[in-house]
């Protein structure tokens, strides 16, 4: 987002990288780099009722690799694996048809979790909730963010 806003200064203290090389090379119709990258990560905390609870969990991460979009449900401990060049709505699983592949992926999302998780200490003010303000832990609250 902030390749987009052309601001960088304001990007330092976040950890990642950037998909707009990506999304450029897609734009140009270029092949994408050969290395996988987590896209997406999702936190599900809603307290009604969440109908892939059973099937996919609370905790999904979500990467890609050339044409390959893998999905780890971390906390029910299941991987899916979609050929997007051949599947783009996503319908057959083939996590079991490229087994490697996707243990290959699977294992980057394990790390890259672990690393989110394990790497909470080093965040900076306002990131962990013991850091956050009488106020700000309300207004959070009022928000359905904690409890």
């Amino acid at each position: 987002i902030m390749d987009i806003l052309e601001r960088p200064d304001l990007a330092q203290p976040a950890r990642g990288r950037s998909l707009m090389p990506l999304a450029r090379a897609a734009a140009r119709g270029e092949s994408t780099p050969a290395e996988p990258r987590v896209v997406a990560m999702r936190w599900n905390t809603k307290k009604y009722y969440r109908p892939w609870k059973e099937r996919r969990g609370d905790i999904n991460l979500v990467a890609r690799h050339g044409r390959w979009k893998g999905i780890w449900n971390a906390e029910v401990q299941t991987f899916e694996l979609y050929d997007l060049s051949a599947d783009p709505g996503e319908q057959e699983n083939v996590a079991e048809a490229h087994q490697s592949l996707a243990d290959e992926l699977r294992g980057f999302l394990d790390d890259w979790h672990t690393l989110c998780v394990e790497g909470g200490e080093n965040l900076d003010r306002g990131s962990r909730i013991d850091d956050l303000s009488a106020e700000e832990l309300e207004n959070l609250r009022s928000l359905g963010y904690v409890d």
